[in-house]
């Protein structure tokens, strides 16, 4: 158990100030990033076992996993990873503030629209 609770340490990492992203392992869970946030925030097992609490993060912290830490990990970061004049307008929409949401709700989280290059590619 003591193995299982170090996995993903990325409250370490967040304090090294060593970039990591956060991922799914499809098909072990599918493709869902509010899925992995919740995960991030919570880290409770499926059976609701908080594994390595010491080891959550924040949602905005997450968050940034998610966005700036992967456009940089790709090389992307002047492209892509926040909003800002110039870069491509890729960007979703969701029905709660994941920051304000509470932690144990971040899963159920749904994505009202997605735009991809300016261009709407989703929308409920």
């Amino acid at each position: 158990m003591e193995r299982a609770r170090r996995i993903s340490p990325v409250r370490d990492a967040e304090e090294k100030q060593i970039p990591f992203t956060l991922h799914q392992d499809s098909p072990v869970i599918p493709p869902d990033m509010m899925e992995t946030v919740w995960c991030a925030v919570n880290r409770k097992t499926k059976n609701g076992v908080v594994l390595g609490g010491e080891q959550k993060l924040s949602a905005y912290e997450a968050l940034q996993a998610i966005t700036i830490h992967a456009a940089k990990q790709y090389g992307e970061e002047q492209e892509k990873g926040t909003i800002a004049p110039g870069k491509r307008a890729d960007f979703v929409v969701l029905d709660k503030d994941p920051m304000t949401a509470e932690p144990n709700d971040i899963r159920n989280i749904q994505v009202m629209m997605t735009v991809k290059d300016g261009q709407t590619i989703y929308q409920v």
